[in-house]
């Protein structure tokens, strides 16, 4: 199994422009979802689906 790099959620809040406090409602609404349900650790793959987003969110497509 390879290695795969986890971020927390303020990692995730750094590399994506995102405040946490909206990363929180993204996990709550499962639109995005930690690596193990109740630790905060999340993979690449967590933030190209958020940068998808917020992508679109800027189109004005709703993120949720």
């Amino acid at each position: 199994m390879k290695n795969v790099k986890l971020y927390n959620i303020k990692e995730l809040s750094k590399k994506t422009g995102i405040p946490i406090s909206t990363l929180y409602q993204l996990v709550h609404y499962n639109k995005i979802q930690p690596v193990k349900k109740g630790w905060d650790l999340f993979t690449e793959q967590t933030i190209e689906q958020l940068k998808k987003i917020k992508k679109n969110n800027k189109k004005g497509r709703k993120p949720l």
